[in-house]
């Protein structure tokens, strides 16, 4: 073994050692799962038994499995964005004071002077309480003011130093969860203590998986200090065998390593260090631990609002590719598991805004039932308000001045060829975001808003604007936005003509999506492939079959009603559906594409399909619809007089919605009809 076992060394302790009895508490993995069947059972009893919750959790549960991206730090993710930083403090349910054995061993070595500091990955206490067992004087270090304490030039001169890398349940502010957090990277004082370290002393990991350096394999900067670091020793379960990320790090510290293979780390210290029988709380018994921390999790729930609950399963659901599932959780609770109570709490907004979302998405944002002057079918139009997205989304920005809801309403009044109105509320939603200091805020405007700036063709502002959304994404380590404002972006710099930079944009959507398994960016990135590769040049009739293979994949989706309606007296059906943004666009891309490859049966079909769309839900598409016809109709050479009516069509529509681009493109293709006669 290299450890010289007079030395000093610092020990890097993770979640396994304080699953080992006494102790027995969950592994990060272990902890939300236990949240995630609360989660499941506060829906049961929220719906009284008529959400089957066990059904639901078995789904989430297998889908978790087969998703790649949906881990403990996503599903946090997803939580902290449903219910803020409260979510943080669920992990306050791993309090004990049943420390184990190699706490207590390190609490052994540290009173014989052989620790100049510890770094755990652990949130809970049961190190410190060890320490204080042992009457040792220690300084927990979990933040960017705390980490400022550490002594450099003798880290021993300070009591103890227990680096905690994600935080301390002590002050949940401090910790890191989420996938965010940790793409975002850590406080530059963080990676000075652990650079430090690195090259003063040998690490000695017990119990760490080593997971952590399979996602990121400079993990903590270990593999980029091989050079310099004095080396480590990994301790590991037998049956666990080593990840790729830990044998890529063991290759490069080559002959500075030693794995050793046991079954109690306890064990290989007590030898190793000719260290005594250390006495520890017994009676641990692991599954009354793991029932009393799910009570724990359930009491933290009972705290949220019913509809908090709603909402993180909403969220989840709709991230593993369950958009449907999500949407029907989200009716039922608006039709049958409300209260009086339920409506006035404050997750009522996120509610809304998550309802009329998945509303949008769907197509589903109109009222199709005017209502009458003298209210008479007022039973009618509410019943249709209930599928509107509008309705939903404007009480959610009305009440909550959420930023990404009034975003939203951008987008469907752009959809509706309300341009100048849906321009103003853009203007005031930014407005108002920008002195709250929101960055994620101002990437959902710019993200959510983007419709307007394609009906209109605003190539270059909004370029400069997704451009800036990119980089605050990737400062925070949101992949998930990052991916979709690649794809955006990576669409209005294809319009520009910019297909260099458009492809490069492309190829990161494609690369973070790929990582993450993000089924729907890569559905959206697919289009927008498609028509890079038609306007570009680079292959036309490549273009062509992506975006005919994905109008076919969203198709298959739509033909499967969004709600199906049964009258129980008459015994008719009716289907509820809506058609989704997403196929709208991909149908234009498509027209566009077909008709630079020439082909004509495509054009005419998608030609076809968008009539229907933008004569009535689409409207503000109308303008491009006309324009696409009609130049399709100039390249063939066909009836001068119906090109244009076409163009004339086009104008009226753009004069009538305010779109400069509309009129513009009118005035150029008339004089094109004009100068070919």
């Amino acid at each position: 073994m290299m450890l010289d076992t007079e030395s000093c060394f610092v020990p890097f302790i993770g979640a396994g050692v304080s699953a080992m009895p006494p102790s027995n508490l969950p592994t990060w993995n272990g902890f939300n799962s236990l949240l995630l069947v609360s989660l499941c059972e506060s829906l049961g009893r929220f719906s009284d038994n008529r959400e089957p919750a066990s059904e639901l959790l078995t789904e989430l549960e297998s889908r978790r499995e087969e998703t790649k991206f949906f881990g403990p730090d996503f599903q946090a993710q997803l939580m902290e964005e449903e219910i803020g930083a409260d979510y943080f403090s669920v992990w306050q349910s791993l309090e004990t004071d049943r420390y184990g054995p190699v706490h207590a061993q390190i609490a052994e070595l540290a009173s014989r002077g052989r620790l100049p500091a510890v770094i755990t990955t652990n949130f809970d206490t049961l190190l410190e309480k060890a320490l204080t067992a042992r009457g040792l004087p220690y300084t927990v270090l979990y933040d960017e003011t705390s980490f400022g304490k550490f002594d450099f030039a003798d880290p021993r001169r300070l009591a103890l130093p227990i680096v905690k890398i994600h935080g301390s349940i002590q002050n949940t502010a401090s910790l890191v969860d989420t996938l965010r957090q940790r793409l975002a990277g850590r406080p530059k004082a963080l990676q000075d203590i652990l650079d430090h370290l690195l090259k003063r002393f040998v690490w000695v990991y017990l119990g760490f998986s080593g997971r952590d350096f399979d996602a990121d394999p400079n993990y903590l900067n270990v593999l980029s200090s091989a050079r310099d670091s004095r080396g480590f020793v990994f301790v590991s379960r037998p049956e666990d065998g080593l990840t790729i990320g830990v044998e890529r790090l063991a290759a490069a510290y080559g002959s500075r390593k030693s794995v050793i293979h046991i079954a109690l780390p306890d064990v290989w210290l007590s030898t190793t260090f000719a260290l005594p029988q250390v006495e520890v709380t017994v009676g641990g018994d692991g599954d009354r631990t793991l029932q009393i921390v799910k009570s724990r999790i359930s009491d933290w729930l009972a705290k949220l609002e019913p509809m908090a609950t709603i909402n993180i399963l909403y969220s989840m659901l709709k991230s593993i590719g369950l958009e449907r599932d999500a949407s029907f959780l989200m009716r039922r609770t608006w039709k049958s598991y409300r209260s009086a109570s339920d409506i006035k709490s404050s997750s009522y907004i996120r509610y809304n805004y998550n309802y009329g979302s998945s509303l949008l998405d769907e197509g589903l944002f109109k009222n199709t039932i005017p209502l009458a002057e003298d209210l008479s079918n007022i039973t009618e139009w509410k019943e249709a308000a209930d599928l509107n997205a509008y309705e939903f989304l404007a009480r959610s920005y009305r009440h909550g001045v959420l930023s990404a809801a009034g975003a939203r309403l951008v987008c469907i009044l752009a959809y509706r060829g309300k341009l100048a109105e849906a321009d103003s509320l853009r203007l005031k939603i930014i407005k108002r975001a920008l002195p709250t200091n929101s960055r994620l805020d101002l990437c959902d405007i710019v993200m959510y808003s983007a419709p307007l700036f394609d009906i209109l063709h605003i190539s270059q502002e909004a370029t400069a604007e997704l451009e800036a959304c990119c980089e605050i994404a990737r400062q925070l380590g949101d992949e998930i936005r990052q991916a979709e404002l690649h794809v955006l972006l990576g669409r209005f710099l294809t319009y520009a003509g910019s297909f260099e930079a458009a492809a490069a944009a492309l190829d990161e959507a494609e690369k973070i999506s790929r990582r993450r398994d993000l089924k729907q960016t890569l559905l959206s990135l697919k289009a927008a492939r498609g028509l890079w590769r038609a306007e570009s040049g680079d292959s036309v009739q490549s273009g062509v079959r992506d975006l005919q293979e994905t109008v076919a994949e969203l198709q298959r989706f739509e033909d499967v009603p969004w709600l199906v309606k049964r009258d129980l007296n008459s015994g008719t059906v009716q289907r509820v559906g809506g058609s989704a943004p997403r196929l709208c666009g991909a149908w234009l891309d498509l027209n566009r594409a077909a008709m630079l490859a020439e082909d004509a049966q495509t054009f005419e079909a998608s030609l076809a399909a968008l009539d229907s769309l933008v004569a009535d839900t689409y409207i503000g598409y109308r303008p491009h619809f006309y324009l696409a016809w009609a130049e399709g109709m100039l390249l063939r050479g066909g009836d001068r007089d119906e090109t244009r009516k076409l163009i004339a069509a086009a104008r009226e529509a753009g004069q009538q919605q305010g779109n400069p681009w509309a009129l513009k493109m009118s005035d150029r293709l008339r004089q094109i009809s004009d100068s070919s006669s």
